[in-house]
């Protein structure tokens, strides 16, 4: 039960920061695209939380 644990870990930890890492370029493309084609609905929710974030980097 112990090696199973411990296998998660090493072979599951690395693929969720590769995903986290793919969502996220992702999501900033996806924003930007939304900003520069000016959509209305998706810009306005996204615009927020995009730029809140681009301010604390």
């Amino acid at each position: 039960m112990e090696a199973l644990v411990f296998r998660f870990l090493i072979v599951g930890i690395p693929i969720i920061m590769v995903v986290s890492v793919i969502t996220f370029f992702l999501i900033r493309k996806w924003t930007s695209s939304w900003a520069s084609s000016g959509g209305s609905s998706s810009r306005a929710s996204t615009s927020t939380s995009s730029s809140s974030s681009e301010e604390e980097e």
